[in-house]
């Protein structure tokens, strides 16, 4: 069972839905070139099962401007099909499917939903927000390497591991003590995935550094906004071809 801390942030991908006679899904951006147009994507068939769940047909026209790198271990592709249901059930008067029927689209999609900072359980259908006043900036640094996520939970040593422990101390320490039971196994698979935490680590200001997900995205956590952006001018001066891109938690509804 999963028990995950997911922050959701003001850097991402850009998904747009308007009124349509027909489907339409069209891509631009860094990454527009990666995205499949078809029913492979989990935009479609988000769509797809939406309009199975609620009985009728939903056209619309949408559009993503892809800026996050494909199987990178950030939920991009999951919270581009939230940002479609979200942006269907608006258009549409469409009360938003519970959490528990989402999983059947991915384990990410139920968090996706929600916004801020949350704790996902099990396979991702208990959501639950997580209340903090900490303010802090992330730093996201991908070497350009996909890592398969099922190979990685197959190298897995034990899937029994012990829960996140509960919040006994201010929210950035607690964070800073917490683990990803996935991060050795991945850098097994991908070792440059060692060398963007390592890369991390020789900023300044930086709290501490993580792999997010499954991989291969890397995250740096500063207090500061100014030794953040300080940090992602350095590494991409000095790691010309790592995708670095930097933002903050999103706290409001969206």
């Amino acid at each position: 069972m999963l028990d995950s801390i997911v922050v959701l942030l003001d850097c991402g991908d850009v998904v747009s839905v308007s009124a349509a006679d027909v489907w339409s899904l069209t891509a631009d951006g860094p990454f527009g070139a990666d995205v499949p147009l078809d029913d492979r994507n989990l935009i479609s068939k988000a769509a797809r099962w939406l309009e199975g769940y609620v009985g009728r047909s939903l056209p619309a026209q949408v559009h993503l401007t892809k800026n996050l790198p494909a199987s990178s271990g950030i939920g991009g592709g999951s919270s581009d099909a939230a940002a479609v249901i979200k942006g269907l059930c608006q258009l549409y008067n469409i009360d938003q499917p519970a959490d528990h029927d989402l999983v059947c689209l991915g384990a990410d999609l139920p968090v996706c939903m929600g916004q801020g900072v949350m704790r996902m359980r099990g396979i991702g259908e208990h959501v639950e927000q997580l209340e903090t006043a900490a303010s802090f900036s992330v730093l996201l640094v991908n070497p350009k390497i996909e890592v398969s996520t099922p190979a990685v939970f197959k190298r897995l040593s034990r899937k029994d591991n012990s829960e996140i422990t509960e919040q006994n101390s201010d929210f950035v320490t607690w964070l800073a003590v917490l683990r990803n039971d996935l991060q050795s196994p991945a850098i097994e698979l991908a070792p440059g995935i060692q060398d963007v935490l390592n890369a991390l680590e020789k900023t300044s200001g930086l709290r501490f550094a993580r792999m997010s997900g499954s991989g291969a995205t890397c995250f740096g956590l500063y207090p500061d906004a100014g030794d953040c952006a300080d940090a992602a001018q350095q590494i991409a001066q000095n790691h010309p071809t790592w995708w670095v891109s930097k933002g903050r938690p999103i706290l409001s509804k969206i």
